[in-house]
């Protein structure tokens, strides 16, 4: 058998095929509207400072999110200001970028970039995101911004730390208009917005930033990090100072002037007995360390870790007096690790430790740090502003004070410190309530709701920018045309040198036609 010969035009018609299809699928993959029915995702992550060697809760956040979008089959790129980033991290591909550090805040591993980069944008054009995510506040929301209108993909900012009320405490007072005005405008440059806390989408919303843009980002704590059992006699022994039988307050944190720890001084005085241990370091350190001289305090510096684990399951008490939190995952830490808390009713404390309705009317719970008291065996007096959180079963899991009053805070650390009995129930209750939270199911949302939000939200303003375009051209085209027709009236009329003797001829006809 002769074998048959394709013709030279068969051949063609085929190759033309292959590159049409080509094109199409390349033009199809430029169309954020289309892509979203994708089940894997590729997300672009900027985040600064460091989610790898920057301690602070940020970290925890951002490595959870890689770890979660890499189990779901993700295509994830983390572009962050790290000079020893890994090359990868759970599968995800990690670029560092160039960084510098804040004049004002001393911390060699809080560094901020502009994100500017040749490379940055070629990997970004080469493996083209569905989602960029970028921290906030910092300059690398500047340059995400850029790349997101460049290449028109949805752009997700997230912010994490209240600069407005960390300006007062390490620089001048004047800058903080400016910088609402930067949130103002990140939280309507994105397609959305999110914030860790509805109290800060609260704050936010309150100081005109554009509220239908902002989503809270579901909470998440790693309940088996963070657990009672690690529990261990030889840290204890560590954070105590070698008093292990006194009861133990802890402190887990950056040690800087914005987390208010000077209150702590007031809350040790009033509490003979108690010991603290504060876990982390920064650069209110040295001034700190003076401060609370002369009392029961162990300064742990950084522990990482299982050491970290164990020291919080050590403990008995956790305080929290910062005023400056968008949500407080130590706070949540503290809780898995079965820990009563005592933290101050501000910022994202209040949406951990106040949820709805669970106040002072909690049919199980007390209503204030003199009942507190009075279940601990003892008695508080004008301490009735204090208010307890309280889980399904009524069973208080933390304890408020209201901002500035230490002498409440003190009441209710003290009330906890002369019971181990209520604090063994309160940090039962507060253990239950944290497992409700999981790091899946915060990233679940994120991934199949929010981000499919900001993709549908950018496809709409790009049909809404089109059309305004199309009606911006058509009124810039009526203008032109009736400016067009009034100039050559003008002009015709400039031109009629009979004008004048015409108007002249009609006077006389209507005076000749009255008289």
């Amino acid at each position: 058998m002769q074998m048959q010969q394709r013709s030279p035009r068969v051949n063609l018609q085929q190759a033309q095929q292959r590159r049409s299809a080509v094109i199409c699928r390349t033009l199809a993959k430029g169309r954020p509207a289309l892509r979203h029915v994708k089940h894997e995702a590729n997300v672009a992550l900027f985040v600064e400072p460091s989610p790898f060697s920057h301690i602070s809760g940020m970290k925890n956040r951002f490595q959870c999110l890689i770890r979660n979008l890499r189990e779901a089959g993700d295509e994830v790129r983390v572009f962050t200001p790290d000079p020893h980033a890994p090359s990868e991290y759970h599968g995800a591909r990690v670029v560092g970028v160039l960084g510098f550090k804040l004049p004002f805040y001393s911390s060699p591993t809080l560094l901020l970039s502009l994100g500017l980069s040749v490379n940055v944008l070629w990997q970004l054009l080469t493996r083209r995101p569905d989602v960029i995510h970028v921290s906030a506040p910092g300059l690398m929301v500047f340059a995400a911004a850029l790349y997101a209108k460049l290449l028109a993909v949805p752009l997700v900012v997230s912010y994490h730390t209240h600069v407005p009320e960390y300006i007062p405490k390490y620089t001048w007072r004047g800058l903080v208009e400016p910088m609402w005005s930067i949130i103002r405008w990140f939280t309507r440059t994105a397609d959305l917005a999110l914030v860790t806390s509805h109290a800060m989408k609260t704050e936010l919303s309150r100081n005109a930033c554009r509220s239908q843009s902002i989503e809270v980002w579901p909470r998440g704590v790693d309940a088996e990090v963070f657990h009672p059992r690690h529990r261990c006699a030889a840290m204890r022994q560590r954070l105590s100072g070698g008093v292990p039988e006194a009861p133990l307050l802890l402190y887990v944190g950056r040690l800087g002037a914005e987390k208010n720890l000077d209150a702590l001084r007031c809350v040790m005085e009033a509490v003979p007995g108690c010991r603290l241990a504060l876990v982390g370091d920064g650069p209110a350190r040295p001034q700190l360390e003076q401060h609370l001289a002369g009392l029961p305090v162990t300064f742990m510096g950084m522990l990482r870790g299982d050491e970290l684990s164990a020291a919080y399951a050590s403990a008995d008490v956790f305080v929290m007096p910062s005023e400056t939190e968008t949500l407080g995952f130590v706070v949540l830490e503290a809780m898995a690790s079965g820990l009563p808390v005592v933290a101050v009713a501000a910022g994202g404390l209040k949406d951990i430790l106040a949820p709805a309705a669970a106040s002072a009317s909690s049919p199980g719970g007390s209503s204030s740090a003199a009942d507190l008291a009075a279940a601990a065996g003892g008695s508080c007096s004008g301490c009735s502003t204090a208010t307890p959180s309280t889980g399904c079963s009524g069973t208080p899991f933390g304890y408020l004070y209201p901002p500035g009053d230490y002498a409440a805070a003190a009441q209710l650390v003290a009330a906890l410190a002369a019971s181990p009995e209520l604090r063994a129930s309160v940090g039962a209750a507060a253990r239950a309530e944290v497992e409700r939270y999981g790091w899946g199911e915060a990233t679940r949302v994120l991934r199949e709701e929010q981000y499919k939000r900001a993709i549908h939200v950018h496809a709409s303003r790009r049909r809404f920018a089109w059309l305004a375009k199309r009606v911006g051209v058509a009124r810039l085209l009526q203008r032109l045309w009736a400016a067009l027709l009034a100039a050559a009236t003008a002009l015709v009329d400039g031109l009629d040198y009979a004008h004048d003797l015409r108007r002249q001829y009609q006077q006389q006809q209507l005076v000749t036609a009255a008289a």
